[in-house]
């Protein structure tokens, strides 16, 4: 069959029931992404449903087993990519005091970016730094551009929750989901926030700018203790974080299985979100997508931030600055270590206040005691019920004040 031949169809198996991959419903969804395609290949950035055309192209990424990308490829997507951020991408930015808009469209279209990136389809510094740019705005305007659903303050999210008493600016007032026909089902796409995306397409073009080494640093750790130097980076230190810190980027290599999975199957956690409702449905626990101890661990990245001053005079000013200040970037070597119910029958009462989060969530009273034995431990203690750090390590890749990767436990003193 020709779909079987052009597109990708293990990630649809696994999530769709028989009935949804009917003979009659797979042409359909044939139809439609020839249509979508021919729209990106012809180069119509006013297609008068480009929303549901992106939309379409993000589903086919998530699912890309090799087939999707290569019918992206033909199309010439990423050169469309480029073209709307020219073009579209501040349409309404004039009416928002020159803020960009955080719509379906521009999200969808950062999201594309951040997808179709790749370590083999070289940007040359002009258009690096033309994206650097755009993306900017969404990167770094946290407290316009959130890169969460909810206030952190929200354990779990939930439609009982009393807006009166919500975190202030939450809930969030954005266009977040659209419908979309999608094998033979009129289905709603909840879309994540657009500056998870800038984030991940800046700090991956931020990255060709290379830390300048002073002359004078040591050479490496031990030149620097025989120098009498205990303290600050060797050139070693920095040469590491030029070569080893870097953004992972999703893989678009066809039969890439390095790690024993299908890359679809990577994308799992991100389809299921886009296709289900993050405030209401149960599947949506973190117990579905979190596995405890994954965070654990020694992680390496880069921070980026603005000065202090400057920060107070974007978040004192209802309109954007012009141009927009530039940011330091500086190393980040973090250890996280997670505190996870031992009893899962007893666990943790969670406290309902405002500095719950500023508190991990643990209770008022709660006493630590940190002990070294045969294995290293935190045993917590409320009454009669006891908690211990998770052990179990899963690596995946995290956004923590910047891009962070897992260590090799390098770190500058």
């Amino acid at each position: 069959m020709l779909f079987f031949d052009k597109f990708d169809i293990s990630s649809p198996r696994r999530h769709l029931s028989q009935d949804r991959l009917s003979l009659h419903n797979l042409e359909q969804e044939l139809k439609r992404r020839y249509v979508a395609l021919q729209c990106i290949r012809r180069g119509e950035l006013y297609h008068r449903d480009l929303a549901s055309v992106f939309a379409t192209i993000y589903i086919m990424l998530l699912e890309d087993d090799g087939r999707n990308w290569e019918q992206l490829l033909w199309a010439n997507l990423p050169d469309f990519l480029h073209k709307f951020l020219r073009q579209r991408l501040h349409e309404g930015a004039a009416e928002n005091n020159g803020w960009p808009v955080e719509s379906e469209i521009n999200t969808l279209a950062i999201a594309l970016l951040w997808l179709t990136m790749t370590q083999d389809r070289l940007e040359s510094v002009e258009l690096r730094g033309e994206i650097m740019k755009f993306l900017l705005p969404y990167a770094f305007a946290g407290f316009r551009y959130p890169c969460f659903m909810a206030a952190e303050s929200w354990y779990t999210p939930s439609d009982s929750i009393d807006k009166a008493a919500a975190a202030p600016g939450f809930p969030l007032d954005r266009c977040n989901s659209l419908t979309l026909e999608y094998y033979g089902k009129l289905t709603s796409l909840f879309l994540p926030p657009i500056a998870i995306f800038a984030i991940l397409g800046y700090f991956s073009r931020v990255e060709h700018s290379l830390l300048r080494i002073p002359p004078e640093l040591p050479m490496s750790r031990n030149d620097a203790v025989s120098r009498g130097i205990l303290h600050g980076p060797t050139r070693e230190d920095v040469e590491h974080f030029n070569t080893q810190c870097k953004t992972w980027l999703a893989s678009t290599t066809y039969g890439d299985h390095s790690d024993g999975l299908l890359k679809s199957r990577r994308h799992d956690p991100d389809r299921r979100r886009l296709l289900c409702d993050p405030q209401c449905d149960p599947a949506l626990s973190p117990t579905g997508f979190y596995i405890p101890g994954t965070l654990s661990g020694r992680w390496q990245g880069a921070f980026l931030a603005p000065c202090q001053d400057t920060y107070k005079a974007m978040l004192s000013s209802p309109n954007a600055p012009s141009p927009f200040p530039t940011f330091c970037r500086f190393p980040l070597y973090v250890r996280f270590r997670e505190l996870y119910c031992y009893c899962p029958s007893m666990p943790l009462p969670l406290p309902e206040d405002e500095g719950a989060f500023l508190n991990a969530y643990l209770p008022v009273g709660c006493h630590w005691h940190e002990s070294e034995a045969r294995n290293r431990f935190i045993l917590i203690t409320l009454s009669d019920l006891a908690f211990v750090v998770g052990r179990r390590v899963h690596w995946q890749k995290c956004l923590v004040q910047g891009v962070l990767q897992p260590s090799s436990g390098r770190k500058f003193s």
